[in-house]
């Protein structure tokens, strides 16, 4: 029986928690996890606070322990409150998640964004030029910006692998006065036909069995990287006879999916770089190759919106289709959709950036960093969020990913009340880990699915629908939650969720979502070992017998942004005054930027 755990049953099924269990596991983690240091290779004096280089190190190993030390980390964790509730090996958890230092160009070789016509502070369009000095830059080539703005009045759409490098320090700056989505990476042009399965498939599998008879078969196995989804149907009861599934505008039909790398084939048999987040059906899910953009970095830009020029659903950097995606040490001013989606991307890293700011704060709108439509193995660490109405997001099947050290605030929704910093936002995404960051509020949510019933209307015209819920095992650990609204857990599905050593202002570990339910009905999720600051007590689940806790899921000594200062940092195991670099950083910089 958990001690004062208030949960309610709407259908949520939560995600990610198979990645927490990997306690820095050795060498799977060595080669991807600390892509923000590797890729944090510029250097120059930082005349802006917001987008201070906060690592400075070029070698992933110097921050990171040795292989050997992970080792001894591992088997001292090997019995944690995790690992206990899990049968598939920790090997398999939260693996490739971050861009890899060898597939993304070093930067060395560059082109001037000037010699193409792009000049900054003349108050002429650049959108072209860039576009130009992108689309003519050789393989592997950055393309360099100078200190000053450029104009960017219309759409920049980059269907190539892209490498944007500014001045560090926030000395570039995109002036956007584009009333769309000012600048988007994509690509639709390269896949293969569909493949169903041949035999069902269990999360933790990295192998795939696909159809022998389908005619599309031997075009996908020569694609390197695939998308894998699922007909993820209904909660509940099957919809009525008077239901019409349209696939092609039914978006969120196909909502539980995974990008994925191919290692090798074996006939019909195809084995994965990293472990599924999902068990798929032979008889719903279906597969096809698809040749993702190589890369999309983007390195010390500020991204500056007109306040006069805002659409209302616009996004700032909207990334589809494409692997091992790099924002770094960059900010991002004024939105009124998302600052940065993330659609169908395998692998990125964000970190070290500033979003500030928007101005719609409506359902729908006003996001920080989103993950959606099966974005698979990110990292997104130390950022800075402040003015939004969740600040990280995931939904639409994004799985296997992590959001390490972050703070945000100033999370409201359209009437100015406090909502979800940190938000698993409904609609199949699954193992995420929320990792010692610092927030207003924290929501595992279910999300209605609007049906297309014709029996059923409501007042507003919207057809009534089942809820569509988070998926498997998501993890809060070492989080500060800093109203007194806690972490709401809705639940209708039951699934595995651990909110772990968690400090809280609120009284309740987790809140009583607004939809009610029963909370006796979510019997797999753990709430264990978190500080209740005003009652000053930490709960402990009767069924755990651990009252200590790992510094981190994913590292095993202190990242080097912390830079010689206490870590861990955030903990019911340390107190409600909770602080990391990217709160420092941002109080450091007067707070509103």
């Amino acid at each position: 029986m958990l001690n004062k755990i208030v949960i309610s049953d709407v259908g949520d099924e939560m995600n990610t928690v198979r990645m927490m269990i990997a306690i820095c596991v050795a060498s799977v983690w060595v080669s991807v996890l600390l892509m923000g240091c590797n890729s944090s290779s510029d250097s120059a004096e930082n005349d802006d606070p917001v987008v201070e280089e906060a690592c400075e190190t070029t070698s992933m190993t110097e921050c990171v322990v040795d292989e050997e030390s992970n080792s001894e980390e591992n088997s001292d964790n090997d019995n944690n409150v995790l690992s206990r509730h899990y049968t598939i090996p920790v090997t398999f958890l939260l693996s490739e998640i971050g861009v890899p230092e060898n597939r993304i160009p070093s930067g060395e070789e560059m082109v001037s964004v000037r010699a193409f016509g792009a000049i900054p502070n003349d108050d002429i369009d650049d959108t072209g030029a860039i576009l130009e000095a992108i689309n003519s830059a050789g393989d592997d080539v950055a393309v360099q910006f100078e200190r000053g703005d450029y104009l960017l009045s219309k759409l920049l759409k980059i269907e190539r692998k892209v490498f944007l490098r500014g001045v560090p320090g926030g000395g570039t700056r995109f002036f956007i006065t584009s009333s769309t989505d000012p600048v988007t990476v994509v690509t639709y042009s390269k896949k293969s036909d569909w493949v169903d399965l041949e035999v069902n498939v269990a999360m933790g599998s990295n192998q795939l069995v696909l159809d022998r008879d389908s005619a599309a078969l031997n075009d996908l196995i020569g694609y390197e990287y695939i998308e894998v989804e699922q007909d993820a149907g209904y909660i509940g009861d099957s919809p009525p006879s008077t239901f019409a599934i349209e696939r092609s505008s039914f978006w969120q039909q196909f909502d539980e999916g995974t990008m994925a790398r191919i290692t090798s084939v074996d006939e019909n048999t195809i084995t994965l770089e990293a472990a599924l987040s999902f068990n798929f059906n032979a008889t719903t899910t279906r597969v096809r190759g698809f040749d993702l953009i190589e890369y999309a970095v983007f390195k010390n830009i500020t991204f500056f919106r007109s306040v006069d020029t805002v659409d209302p659903r616009g996004d700032t950097l909207h990334i589809i289709n494409t692997r091992h995606v790099v924002v770094e040490n960059s900010s991002f001013h004024n939105v009124a959709g998302s600052h940065l989606t993330l659609r169908g991307v395998y692998q990125c890293t964000v970190n070290h950036n500033g979003f500030y700011n928007a101005f719609n704060y409506e359902p729908g709108r006003a996001y920080g960093v989103e993950l959606t439509r099966h974005t698979t193995g990110c990292l997104v660490e130390d950022n800075v969020v402040s003015g939004y109405r969740h600040a990280f997001l995931t939904h639409l099947g994004a799985n296997n990913s992590a959001f390490l050290n972050n703070y945000s605030e100033k999370n409201s929704d359209e009437d100015g009340g406090v909502i979800a910093g940190l938000s698993g936002h409904g609609y199949n995404s699954a193992r995420i880990l929320f990792e010692g960051n610092i927030t207003d509020q924290a929501q595992l949510d279910a999300v209605g699915q609007r049906q297309k019933d014709i029996d059923v209307e409501d007042a507003n015209g919207m057809r009534a629908g089942n809820v569509k819920a988070n998926g498997q095992d998501f993890v809060f650990f070492r989080n500060c939650i800093e109203s007194t609204d806690g972490i709401t857990v809705l639940g209708g599905v039951d699934v595995r969720t651990f909110i772990l050593n968690n400090a809280l202002v609120s009284d309740e570990v987790a809140s009583l979502g607004a939809a009610g339910g029963t909370p006796s009905l979510l019997t797999q999720t753990v709430t264990h070992g978190n500080l209740r600051a005003a009652t000053d007590d930490i709960q402990y689940a009767d069924s755990e017998s651990e009252t200590s806790f790992p510094a981190s899921y994913i590292y095993s000594r202190a990242p080097t942004y912390y830079d010689g200062t206490a870590w861990p940092s955030t903990g019911g195991d340390l107190g409600i005054n909770c602080s990391n670099p990217a709160r420092e950083r941002h109080i450091d910089a007067g707070n509103a930027l």
